[in-house]
């Protein structure tokens, strides 16, 4: 009799851990959809923050100010500007000092490039709010020549938003393209204007 009892037993045991297998399976398996759904709405959360932390800089005044004086190229870089903002609108163009030049817009740029290095951007966000700003700050031959200067003298600095403006204009169809200049930096020197007292 005892040996009928552990012979069940054994047969008993074989299909519960049988049993239990298949059910540990599918809780691991449930347990990884449910974490990567948490993980998944986490991205989304840190993409938004990331959006939202970036979105009052490049909405700024002097922000939107710089882009449409660099889309009509009358931006003026000069740090004998004595207005507290840091900028002024003269005579129909814009003269913005180094420092709020660097501050507020290369800056924001280049904190932009590190959230879409980070992956907290996706390159479909940056171009759809910011795409055409980009292109017309980058385009702008003060702009161009200013960061050219820099990197002349040794110093690898922009190169976030280099990249950015080299995916933004990628990503143009056509004849958009023709506005723009195709890089950042062009590979010919180019004569520097515009740029007083540096």
């Amino acid at each position: 009799m005892i040996n009928i009892l552990l012979d069940f037993q054994v047969k008993d045991w074989t299909g519960v851990g049988a049993i239990v297998t298949i059910v540990a399976c599918i809780a691991g398996i449930t347990y990884t959809f449910i974490t990567y759904k948490i993980f998944k709405q986490n991205s989304n959360t840190n993409q938004l923050t990331a959006y939202l932390s970036i979105r009052k800089e490049l909405t700024s005044e002097v922000f939107t100010l710089f882009t449409k004086h660099c889309r009509l190229d009358s931006i003026v870089i000069d740090d004998s500007l004595a207005n507290r903002d840091g900028y002024a609108i003269e005579s129909e163009k814009m003269f913005i000092t180094k420092y709020i030049f660097l501050r507020d817009i290369l800056g924001n740029i280049e904190d932009l490039a590190l959230f879409y290095e980070k992956k907290l951007l996706t390159i479909q966000m940056i171009d759809s709010g910011y795409g055409y700003p980009l292109l017309h700050i980058g385009n702008n031959i003060t702009v161009r020549d200013f960061i050219k200067r820099y990197r002349d003298s040794g110093l690898e600095v922009y190169c976030g938003f280099e990249k950015l403006y080299n995916k933004i204009y990628g990503r143009l169809k056509g004849h958009e393209r023709n506005k723009f200049c195709p890089t950042l930096i062009p590979k010919i020197a180019n004569k520097v204007t515009n740029v007083r007292k540096m």
